[in-house]
């Protein structure tokens, strides 16, 4: 589970650690999803067509420093973008009805194709038009995030059948990838030189188009918590 109890504490200070003194703080884990390519459905395979061209499902993924999975959630089709399989998830929907899940003053970070919250901060749009203090910051979280880019890069190039399920079935492919995401925790624990090999691989996916957070009370907030880091760093 993200960010419980003294796993949470293990965490941010792994985070911490990453990248040396004066990086980003109060991280607890990041996210991101990736497109695991199927073949196309007999049942409803438009949804499953996604705008890169090819069908796929959704895999979202949680990750720690250390490259393992926190939380996956994989299955939805790959029309939908990164907000909202979020916003759907197990791990998004229990955030938005409690934000204190997650310890005072941490979060998750995530890219511009999440909504911005308390509990999930995010880059500043650029615009052309950032100031030298919000480019600073989206440094900064960038040099954290891409811990969950590598890690899901190490899953894929470990189990390059993830690279195209040939399979008749959506729920069979989400419960291969599920499985895949489980070893992967597992082959994380008994670290060797193929994890080292494969680590700075990355998975270089396009992002989702910029989302920003509906305007109102919690995004207000959460864009304070935004600004409040960008002048600490």
């Amino acid at each position: 589970m993200v960010c419980e109890g003294s796993d949470a504490v293990t965490t941010l200070n792994d985070f911490a650690e990453l990248r040396g003194a004066g990086g980003f703080p109060g991280v607890c884990g990041c996210v991101d999803g990736t497109h695991i390519p199927i073949r196309a459905p007999s049942k409803d395979s438009g949804s499953y067509y996604n705008r890169k061209g090819f069908h796929s499902i959704l895999l979202q993924v949680v990750c720690s420093a250390d490259f393992k999975f926190l939380d996956c959630f994989v299955g939805w089709p790959g029309s939908a973008n990164d907000a909202r399989v979020w916003a759907n998830s197990p791990v998004g929907k229990m955030l938005q009805s409690n934000p204190d899940f997650i310890p005072v003053n941490s979060h998750l970070i995530g890219d511009c194709a999440y909504p911005l919250n308390t509990f999930l901060l995010t880059p500043y749009r650029d615009n052309g038009h950032l100031s030298g203090k919000q480019k600073q910051y989206n440094v900064k979280l960038s040099s954290k995030r891409v811990v969950v880019e590598q890690a899901i890069g190490l899953l894929k190039s470990r189990f390059r059948r993830l690279r195209y399920l040939d399979v008749s079935s959506v729920e069979f492919a989400a419960k291969l990838t599920m499985t895949a995401c489980i070893l992967h925790n597992i082959c994380i624990s008994a670290p060797d030189a193929y994890n080292d090999d494969l680590m700075m691989e990355g998975d270089h996916s396009e992002d989702d188009d910029c989302e920003d957070g509906s305007p109102g009370v919690s995004y207000d907030v959460a864009s304070r918590k935004r600004d409040a880091i960008a002048d600490q760093l």
